[in-house]
């Protein structure tokens, strides 16, 4: 990995209310140190942190999973995915306070990450709009 390289932890969540409305799943990027490893207790901490800045409907999931998986973004926003995704299930028995399960390692192939978010996706305005 070439020094100043920022790498991020994608956390995806989805899951379930008790609200009828449906909503999507949430991406997230976590900046990490730019040696950090691919570890499930680093995974395990980008997705607690992550369900904890949750807000408006997504702060009301009661049960659901997520994966969690090291992205390095090169200067140009390309996306690079660093050792495998880590799965996690999760429960709020009282709103908005999670516990979360570690679930093990995925073994299946992830896409290629399409741009410096890993999918896509604007993990900005996810942000903005929670």
């Amino acid at each position: 990995m070439t020094v100043g390289v920022p790498r991020f932890v994608q956390v995806l969540i989805d899951g379930v209310t008790y609200l009828a409305a449906p909503h999507d799943p949430v991406v997230d990027l976590v900046e990490v140190a730019p040696d950090a490893e691919a570890t499930p207790a680093l995974a395990r901490e980008a997705v607690e942190g992550a369900l904890a800045a949750l807000g408006g409907v997504e702060a009301r999931l009661r049960a659901g999973f997520a994966a969690a998986r090291l992205l390095d973004v090169s200067p140009g926003g390309e996306g690079a995915w660093r050792g495998p995704a880590h799965l996690f299930s999760f429960e709020a028995r009282v709103a908005g306070t999670f516990e979360v399960t570690y679930a093990g390692e995925d073994p299946s192939d992830w896409p290629a990450p399409s741009s410096a978010d890993g999918g896509g996706n604007s993990a900005s305005s996810d942000a903005s709009s929670a």
